[in-house]
């Protein structure tokens, strides 16, 4: 038996994760709570900055939350939820 633990979305931003300047990305995705319309390019809330990200054979990306115990080591502060900017 599956259950679905989070819907995420995010928006594109200026993420700090390089010195020489900020990477604009969606990755940074937060828990939606309530009703989420998905269409065949993605769900309404989420957003893509990457040519190849989103669309019909990419709308949606999950992971499966107990794949998470694979990182604890080299990731250490996971947060319960997209830290690989999954949706699912």
């Amino acid at each position: 038996m599956y259950k679905l633990e989070a819907i995420s979305t995010g928006k594109i931003q200026d993420l700090p994760y390089s010195t020489k300047r900020p990477m604009r990305s969606a990755l940074n995705k937060e828990k939606y709570s309530g009703k989420m319309w998905l269409t065949h390019t993605g769900f309404a809330e989420d957003e893509q900055e990457y040519k190849g990200h989103g669309g019909p054979n990419k709308a949606v990306c999950l992971y499966s939350k107990k794949n998470y115990e694979l990182w604890k080591h080299d990731l250490p502060a996971l947060p319960p939820y997209a830290m690989f900017g999954e949706n699912l």
